[in-house]
């Protein structure tokens, strides 16, 4: 690895699973960075297309990153892969890379300059450019495309991370950079989660991040995502619902109070607010639940959350709101 004493030593964490398709593309992003990463860790998923073939040859051409690449012995899925190659990350800052994006040149100096401006952020996260699976650039971009308003940006930018996150992940893991001391904290990451919003409010909790308001990578929309944004729609929403039976909304609840018992293990001085942010949560996913096990109970529950301004604080409102009860009436 790099050992210029200038700055940060730099990680870059790939989870791969036959991303051949556009594999290629983003490994070239990353060798034309402005500031080159020392080091690219990549898990691979037991991949049975070209992926490893194409990461050996990215190593060839570009001997100045030490690429590593490990195989898993079993398909671990996407969070746990990215957990298992975490830890053999070896830099100050982890950038996390998905396979099929690509970056735009300035993006780890970007990155890392921020945190090194604030040494107490643990990490930072970047707005995107949409492109298609053709590589055409799409209007918007990657916050419009999750509806993270100003407003919320903001707030966000303003100490009230936590508050934001309760309502849904703005943090995607494929703009995100971490202080590797922070992130392997972390570890194991908790099951159930996708990775960057357990990352994401693992860390809110903890520490701060910064938000940059402005795209630092092409986020690739298509549909051979694992995981990844899709844009809005109800009926996207309401399918989503649709699926949220009493089981996966407990399931969610669960997720919250699982953090909150990780927070006291880690033995960190976490504020009242922050254990009571995540008691919420979880409520709230157990109304929920209720609401799926009782539908004649539905109208009275909606009516008390919005009351209580939990559809506000811990979803997205109104629009929660009437996915909830189509869901349960069409149940």
């Amino acid at each position: 690895m790099c050992t210029d004493e200038a700055r940060p030593t730099i990680s870059v964490v790939m989870a791969t699973c036959n991303g051949a398709r556009f594999l290629a593309q983003q490994l070239d992003s990353i060798a034309a960075q402005s500031m080159l990463p020392d080091e690219l860790v990549v898990g691979d998923d037991l991949s049975s297309d070209a992926t490893a073939t194409i990461i050996h040859e990215f190593a060839r051409r570009n001997p100045r990153i030490d690429v590593r690449l490990e195989t898993n012995a079993q398909r671990l899925g996407s969070t746990a892969n990215f957990a298992a190659a975490v830890r053999r990350c070896r830099g100050d800052i982890v950038v996390f890379a998905d396979q099929d994006d690509e970056w735009l040149p300035q993006r780890v100096e970007r990155l890392t300059s921020v945190l090194e401006n604030d040494p107490q952020a643990s990490y930072a996260f970047s707005d995107g450019v949409l492109m298609d699976g053709t590589g055409q650039t799409i209007s918007g971009s990657l916050f419009s495309a999750i509806d993270f308003s100003s407003h919320e940006r903001d707030r966000f930018s303003r100490g009230q991370a936590l508050r934001v996150l309760m309502r849904r992940n703005v943090v995607t893991g494929a703009t995100l950079a971490v202080r590797r001391s922070a992130l392997h904290a972390l570890l194991p990451f908790e099951p159930g989660w996708i990775h960057d919003y357990y990352i994401a409010i693992a860390l809110a909790t903890l520490a701060h991040g910064v938000l940059v308001d402005e795209p630092l990578i092409r986020y690739r929309l298509h549909g051979g995502q694992q995981i990844g944004v899709a844009r809005p729609s109800f009926a996207a929403a309401l399918a989503y619902a649709r699926k949220q039976d009493e089981a996966q909304c407990l399931a969610e609840a669960e997720k919250f109070e699982n953090i909150g018992r990780r927070l006291v293990s880690w033995e960190v001085p976490a504020s009242h607010e922050v254990f009571m942010l995540l008691r919420a949560k979880a409520e709230f996913n157990r109304m929920r639940a209720r609401m799926r096990a009782r539908p004649v109970s539905a109208p009275l529950l909606t009516v008390r959350a919005l009351l209580g301004n939990s559809y506000r604080n811990y979803s997205l409102g109104w629009k929660q709101v009437l996915v909830d009860l189509l869901a349960v009436a069409v149940a």
